[in-house]
């Protein structure tokens, strides 16, 4: 998916990916190349790339030494041990299909590689204090006025119950939890995103509006700095940032900043 915003005087083109596929790789290498960007703007923070850059299988082993809540922990650990593990039966590695890809491409090419990302850390922690907070669950009471809601969000209540009983993934550690994860089939880990999914909207809300805003800031930011960018995002964040992009005036004004870039060291 490629979509151009032009601003003044630059524009940001999306090439929205799946980060398992390998065609996705495929893409974004022919689409800087094709282009020639000033620069490369990616969905990673700073420490997303390191651990990605370095290539050695930290990510799970940093959450474990985090400061990330417990509830926040878990979240995190789903959706990391999700993505590795569609990666793995993609035959890919994590990053191989998309950012690193766009990274050494962008590098290739003379473009500035920049990092346009929120912190995954400081998501997380907003995740859990805003799924835990009095708004949270007075929305969770609304929600469940309504009858169809209601039904859908027992149907979810029964799912997590089923996989926590099967999985024991309440009462464990979190190196516990993160076996359970690793062993369980692909088609139940799945439904636990879906289900976390149906229960706390905030999750939808937090890794993809809030997000959408951050990255859009340092994209409008790119443009109105003449920059043409190239921008490689999951494809769940183009419709997101289209809009905002379309419509700069939404964009809260404290995300219009600029990214940080990447400095490569080394061959």
């Amino acid at each position: 998916m490629f979509d151009r915003f032009r601003g003044r005087p630059g524009s940001v083109r999306l090439v929205g990916t799946a980060h398992v596929s390998p065609r996705s790789r495929e893409r974004v290498v022919d689409v800087i190349r094709a282009e020639q960007p000033d620069t490369v703007a990616i969905e990673l923070d700073a420490d997303r790339f390191t651990r990605l850059w370095r290539d050695d299988g930290s990510r799970l082993r940093d959450l474990l030494g985090s400061d990330l809540s417990p509830a926040a922990t878990l979240l995190a650990l789903v959706f990391s041990v999700r993505q590795r593990r569609l990666a793995r039966e993609m035959g890919v590695e994590p990053g191989e299909a998309d950012m690193l890809p766009a990274a050494r491409t962008g590098r290739e090419v003379g473009a500035t590689v920049t990092l346009v990302d929120s912190s995954s850390t400081d998501a997380f922690d907003e995740l859990t204090a805003r799924c835990l907070s009095t708004d949270a669950v007075r929305s969770l009471v609304r929600r469940v006025g309504d009858g169809e809601t209601r039904a859908e969000m027992r149907a979810a209540m029964e799912e997590m119950e089923e996989l926590d009983r099967t999985y024991d993934l309440s009462s464990g550690s979190v190196e516990a939890q993160v076996e359970a994860l690793e062993t369980m089939p692909l088609a139940d880990l799945d439904r636990l995103v879906d289900a976390t999914g149906t229960l706390l909207p905030t999750v939808a809300n937090v890794l993809l509006t809030e997000r959408n805003r951050y990255m859009a800031g340092r994209l409008h930011w790119l443009r109105e700095e003449g920059e043409e960018t190239v921008a490689v995002v999951g494809r769940a964040h183009v419709p997101g940032l289209q809009a905002l992009l379309d419509d700069p005036d939404s964009i809260p004004t404290e995300h219009v900043t600029e990214p940080r870039s990447v400095r490569f060291v080394g061959g």
